[in-house]
């Protein structure tokens, strides 16, 4: 869980007051179906990346680069998932917090 592991307490505070308690609790049900989904998900996706020289020989067969680093693959992939999710919260994802006016 590494790194994104503080994220759980964000996203249900995040979904507590994005969603209001009308629809806080499908909004927590969405929060854990996703995570779930990355836990089985994402190992799956790291097997299909990795070592990509020595499972598809024909299209990665020639790479000296994938031959020496096997597993760069699947950390790219991680790497870009988690780039354009920051991406997509950044734009997309308006304060919470209101200021009052003075």
């Amino acid at each position: 869980l590494g790194l994104g592991n503080p994220l759980a307490g964000l996203v249900k505070t995040l979904v507590s007051e994005v969603c209001g308690p009308t629809h806080e609790k499908a909004g927590m049900a969405l929060t854990t179906g996703a995570w779930s989904l990355g836990l089985v998900a994402g190992p799956a996706v790291g097997g299909l990346l990795s070592r990509p020289a020595a499972q598809y020989p024909d299209t990665f067969g020639e790479s000296s680069f994938l031959k020496t680093f096997p597993y760069i693959l699947p950390n790219l992939f991680t790497a870009a998932v988690a780039l354009l999710g920051m991406v997509l919260i950044y734009f997309n994802l308006s304060e919470t917090l209101h200021k009052k006016a003075s």
